[in-house]
């Protein structure tokens, strides 16, 4: 009996001798009894005496030994371990899947990963006498597997539960009638407030470019747009001189690229006109502030006190920056509005701008320096209790006598 053909038919391999070129493989018969051995010799001179096609032995002493016989194809007996992923169906959740050279790289995760998908798996009876390998006949049982969502790391950005990735139905036409109340109520809520609100009424997350959209459409449709209001400006010039007569308001403009663009603006009414040169001491303290709009221009003031202490408005205007030019301009118009009153007192920051137009536009009047700055100015070289009980003090004493005392 050849072993070579024996083995071709039962699907295995013979036993290398000593001289093969691969002396460290492992003979898979040599795991296998004598009877086993015995059985598989029988069963292959079984097929041998059966018709079939040609087959040659391998072994050339064999073939000549005997002549060729035909066996039918058969299916050998233990096939070689499958390249794929096992059938799920047929997993136990205690066979033990080791990873080879060839085939998938993790076979028991993806055999897991198929077996928690499909839901259920076999579990073998408790009562198995073949090992754990074992089939006892005895009809699997099936269970789910004990899979539980306690995280979901993907924030939730809408209500509807059939949209993905962006909010589509939420544009800014939409943003727009809804933030329409709440900038009614306060025109300076910012984008990021609205985001918050719309989040916490509509539970809907929107990005904060279109949320800023939308709160520019509902601001043009609520209170118009920036053009028109620029090309108001002389509407509102020519009403005010009309209703209020004696009122000031001068618009300053140039000329860019053949377009005639808005460069400053003064703007004084005639009853604070009156009330300043009538009730209020002569003192103005005069000062300008950042605009912090769409525009960014500075606000300049003219501030009076009145008989209570409380800050009395007399003029406003806007202006670029803080330049020698715009000063100079503020204050001349200022002094058109309410002229030159005796003793009059005028209170600046230290900037070599705005005193420059003082002392160019109102030479006659007194120049005081403001007090906040000085005090900062006198921190940069003293210090100490002295300095901090008498100097606020002496600044605000009204009469000679407290203020030699301080």
């Amino acid at each position: 009996f050849c072993p070579r053909l024996a083995s071709a038919l039962v699907g295995t391999e013979p036993a290398r001798t000593k001289s093969s070129s691969f002396p460290h493989t492992r003979n898979p018969r040599s795991r296998r009894s004598p009877a086993s051995r015995r059985a598989a010799a029988a069963r292959a001179r079984a097929h041998a005496s059966a018709p079939g096609p040609a087959i040659a032995c391998p072994c050339p002493r064999e073939s000549q030994a005997r002549p060729r016989q035909t066996l039918p194809p058969l299916t050998p007996r233990f096939s070689a371990r499958p390249t794929a992923t096992p059938d799920p169906a047929r997993l136990r959740p205690d066979c033990d899947i080791r990873p080879r050279a060839s085939g998938p790289r993790r076979p028991l995760v993806e055999a897991v990963r198929l077996v928690v998908n499909s839901g259920s798996f076999h579990k073998p009876s408790r009562g198995s006498s073949r090992g754990r390998h074992g089939d006892t006949g005895a009809k699997p049982r099936h269970f789910l597997a004990p899979c539980r969502v306690k995280k979901n790391p993907h924030q939730h950005k809408c209500t509807s539960a059939r949209r993905s990735k962006n909010v589509k139905n939420a544009t800014k036409f939409w943003i727009c009638e809804q933030v329409k109340d709440w900038l009614m109520e306060d025109s300076r809520v910012g984008p990021k407030e609205l985001q918050w609100r719309i989040k916490d009424k509509y539970k809907v997350q929107l990005p904060y470019k279109r949320v800023f959209d939308g709160k520019c459409l509902a601001q043009t449709e609520l209170f118009g747009s920036w053009d028109s209001s620029f090309d108001n400006l002389f509407r509102f010039k020519k009403e005010v001189e009309r209703s209020c007569p004696g009122s000031s308001v001068v618009i300053d403009h140039h000329t860019i690229e053949g377009k005639i663009r808005f460069n400053r603006l003064f703007f004084a009414m005639k009853p604070f006109i009156d009330g300043f040169l009538n009730g209020c001491r002569p003192y103005l303290a005069i000062d300008s502030t950042f605009l912090t709009g769409r525009f960014r221009e500075q606000l300049a003031c003219a501030v009076a006190v009145d008989g209570h202490n409380w800050m009395y408005p007399v003029a406003v205007g806007v202006i670029d920056s803080e330049t020698n030019e715009n000063w100079s301009w503020f204050m001349h118009r200022l002094r058109d509005a309410i002229g030159t009153p005796k003793g009059l007192a005028i209170c600046t920051d230290a900037g070599a701008a705005v005193m420059e137009g003082v002392k160019e536009v109102f030479p006659t009047a007194e120049h005081r320096e403001c007090m906040l700055h000085l005090v900062m100015n006198f921190k940069k070289r003293y210090s100490g209790k002295i300095f901090d009980d008498h100097l606020w003090a002496a600044a605000y004493s009204w009469s000679p006598y407290f203020f030699e005392k301080h």
